[in-house]
């Protein structure tokens, strides 16, 4: 396949499959050859249909190449396309339908026949279907290289600011830790740890066994910890 420069037909599909593509024409089907493969749904065809772009000074479809055209008339079109790009002209999208059930082009079903498309689309090879559903697009390579480059940069950015300005200083938490793990009778880590009804704080078992005629004077155990703390 022959390739822009500097162009790019980029494929965005509702389950977020994002395909961008150099080459002229695309196919998009259910079997591994089409550059585009969609498989599990037997209501595409083997291929569903087969985009291309060109540039055209005025808006006559160019006819899709076929394996009967003879080396001449590829080589014309070629030159055609070249000319159209030296004059500065539009680069449009066309879509052919080659499958057996139709494609859906926002909202009107093309069969066994091709038609131009403006960018962004909707094309529906299945109805109600995300992975058969997609969005077309002609992008500048050099843009999307600068684009990709600012989402790399600013997730940079992002990660930088989680690590220094988010997160915990690492004493800090190790700290809240222990002190959540510790008795405040022996003040040491909880060593056969049990809790108090109905206040549920967490004691050593040792230390709530030699000092239980300490809780009994309690008339309360509403708040065990700080009771114990005054006593």
């Amino acid at each position: 396949m022959s390739q822009h420069s500097g162009v790019v037909m980029r494929i965005i599909f509702d389950d977020g499959k994002d395909f961008k593509f150099k080459t002229e024409k695309v196919s998009v089907g259910r079997i591994a050859s089409n550059d585009v493969h969609i498989p599990g749904d037997l209501r595409i065809s083997k291929q569903h249909c087969v985009l291309w772009t060109t540039v055209q000074p005025g808006g006559e479809c160019p006819p899709l190449s076929s394996g009967g055209s003879s080396a001449r008339s590829t080589k014309r079109q070629r030159l055609a396309a070249q000319d159209a790009r030296d004059d500065g002209g539009e680069r449009v999208i066309w879509i052919q339908d080659t499958s057996t059930n139709g494609t859906i082009v926002n909202g009107s079903v093309l069969q066994n026949d091709k038609r131009r498309v403006e960018a962004n689309s909707v094309i529906e090879l299945a109805p109600r279907n995300p992975s058969c559903t997609f969005r077309i697009s002609i992008q500048n390579s050099q843009e999307i290289e600068e684009a990709k480059e600012r989402e790399e940069q600013e997730e940079t950015q992002r990660v930088d600011y989680y690590e220094i300005d988010a997160a915990p200083a690492p004493d800090q938490h190790q700290d809240n830790m222990i002190q959540s793990l510790s008795c405040v009778i022996c003040t040491e880590i909880f060593f056969f740890p049990v809790a108090l009804l109905p206040c549920m704080h967490k004691f050593c078992g040792a230390c709530i066994f030699r000092n239980r005629w300490r809780w009994r004077r309690l008339s309360a155990i509403g708040n065990a910890e700080s009771r114990w703390r005054h006593s």
